[in-house]
């Protein structure tokens, strides 16, 4: 019953439905004409009373006024209709009192409407009516032989009205003030929204918000650009397929499956996912995305957001960076090439005839090593940058390798009274590219002779285990403090050490040793203690099996 009240309440109070008398009246006039024609049917006779022909025709009266003029929004007017069903019910009534009939439920209707229109003053007031139309025939009708308990049950429904008019007055301040709050907490949620999307649309950053379905629920105007970019007009494909991603290198589509919104959407975490979009055209940009999942008040998953930050002055400044590194490498590889081939030629027709002479080359041939060996490092590294660096893995004779890299570096540490401790087990040969492996050596050991002092040692050793192959290069030398052993293989990183001791070096080395180890699906390893000595660690799993 609650609940019928609420919604006959929430429908009368709606915005039209509180000013229309056509919605208030439509239920009272289909109940009274049902009543009606139950007494033309049982009653016949009552019918030709006056009284209930005069209130018949008020009713059919007010109902067609109801229908056809439009009522001013003032409630006042509009109390005309319930205030004269009120009439008809009086005049009824009277007329069917004498057959033992009463309309009293009718009141019930236009009571409500009043209690809705004017609240408790309109509750009062359809008690009052009501009290007027039932019990006041009653009082002038009134002899000796009538039943007095007629009063009683007329005063009783004029409470009951009372009563429920009352509730109705209640329940419509509830569902008044619960339509304010709804209203204010829209208009809040809806000005939040523009506030968000505001500061959203201010930001450079594309940003892309979707639920777990994948549809959008943050687009702000930099995303909107960047779709532009990666489905113009132009492009007869719309879906995601049809998308204009690629790699950087601009030729390889991203498979959809590797793109950023639909990893995202698989509920992963990344950043510095790097893309180019619209290659070829005048719109084509270089994109690095992010992406954090959405969680809900329960910390369920509710969707993700990914950004799109424009990297592409970066990525060009970049390439032309490493465009110019390739071309000067090259142009200076040649020259010093030839420098230490004809060094060689003097070295063979001249040397041994002067000794100054001999060390004026030497010093000129290490130099010129120097310098080729600088130019390597960068050229290497350029390739390292473009993903052009292949390797060739074959079985391979580690052990030998090892021992011939151990040979060449032996003479540099003899130099500086360094012994090398070779600690090699013996081993089956491992599928790896010779040349590149013995680059790593190499960069181990030109390192540990330069940063170990006059008189110390360097431990070289290799095994093989179950899986792998494992080759440490330890020294005693000047170490490195935790935050240098952080930052070991950053590329052109120099420790402070190593600057305020003047030791050469480009901080390459070790950039380029990590990712040939790492292209050979293994890892390298550094424990360090300044003042006491590091060692590099090298693991290469997939060992070729006998």
């Amino acid at each position: 019953m609650t609940s019928f009240f609420k919604r006959y309440i929430d429908e009368f109070t709606a915005e039209r439905a509180s000013t229309s008398a056509t919605a208030q009246q439509l239920p009272f006039a289909v109940t009274f004409a049902i009543a009606v024609a139950a007494i033309a049917v049982f009653r016949t006779h009552t019918f030709l009373e006056i009284e209930f022909v005069a209130g018949v025709v008020i009713v059919v009266a007010v109902t067609i006024l109801a229908f056809v003029i439009t009522w001013p929004r003032a409630a006042t007017v509009i109390m005309i209709v319930p205030v004269a069903d009120f009439l008809a019910i009086a005049l009824c009534s009277d007329a069917a009192a004498s057959e033992g009939l009463s309309l009293a439920i009718l009141c019930f209707l236009p009571g409500l409407w009043l209690a809705i229109l004017f609240r408790g003053k309109g509750a009062w007031l359809a008690t009052a009516l009501t009290m007027v139309a039932l019990i006041v025939p009653d009082v002038i009708r009134l002899s000796p032989s009538d039943d007095a308990f007629v009063f009683v049950r007329h005063g009783l429904v004029c409470l009951v009205i009372l009563a429920v008019c009352g509730v109705v007055v209640v329940m419509r301040r509830q569902l008044t003030i619960g339509r304010r709050h709804r209203r204010e907490a829209l208009a809040q949620s809806r000005a939040s929204k523009n506030l968000l999307q505001a500061i959203v649309d201010s930001v450079d950053v594309g940003i892309l918000a979707m639920d777990n379905d994948g549809n959008d629920m943050i687009f702000n105007r930099a995303q909107r650009e960047i779709h532009a970019v990666v489905s113009p007009p132009e492009n007869t494909d719309k879906t995601e397929a049809g998308h204009l991603i690629y790699d950087l290198d601009g030729e390889t589509p991203l498979p959809v499956g590797d793109r950023a919104a639909a990893r995202a959407l698989r509920g992963e975490s990344y950043s510095g996912m790097t893309m180019l979009i619209g290659p070829g055209t005048e719109r084509e940009r270089a994109l690095s995305a992010s992406a954090r999942p959405l969680t809900g008040p329960d910390g369920e998953h509710i969707g993700t957001v990914v950004a799109f930050y424009d990297v592409t002055e970066l990525v060009r400044t970049v390439q032309a960076g490493e465009r110019f590194v390739l071309m000067v490498s090259h142009e200076l590889r040649t020259p010093i090439t030839s420098i230490i081939g004809y060094l060689d030629l003097l070295v063979d027709e001249a040397g041994g005839t002067n000794q100054a002479i001999d060390e004026y080359l030497a010093v000129i041939n290490r130099g010129a090593e120097r310098v080729l060996s600088l130019v390597d490092d960068l050229l290497l590294g350029a390739r390292l940058d473009n993903g052009k660096l292949q390797l060739n893995p074959v079985p391979t004779d580690v052990a030998a390798l090892i021992a011939s890299s151990a040979e060449s570096a032996e003479p540099r540490a003899a130099s500086k009274n360094i012994e090398i401790v070779r600690r090699l087990e013996p081993m089956r040969p491992v599928a790896v590219d010779g040349a590149r492996l013995s680059q790593v050596i190499d960069n181990l050991l030109s390192n540990a002779i330069k940063y170990t002092p006059a008189g110390g040692r360097i431990t070289l050793s290799a095994k093989t285990n179950a899986n792998n192959l494992i080759i440490e290069v330890a020294d005693t030398g000047i170490g490195m403090t935790a935050e240098e052993t952080a930052n070991i293989f950053t590329a052109f990183y120099r420790a402070e050490a190593a600057v305020q001791r003047r030791i050469d070096g480009t901080g390459l080395g070790l950039v380029v040793s990590k990712e040939i180890v790492e292209q050979h699906g293994g890892f390298i390893a550094v424990s360090s203690t300044a003042g006491v000595g590091s060692a590099f660690r090298v693991t290469i799993p997939q060992l070729e099996r006998p």
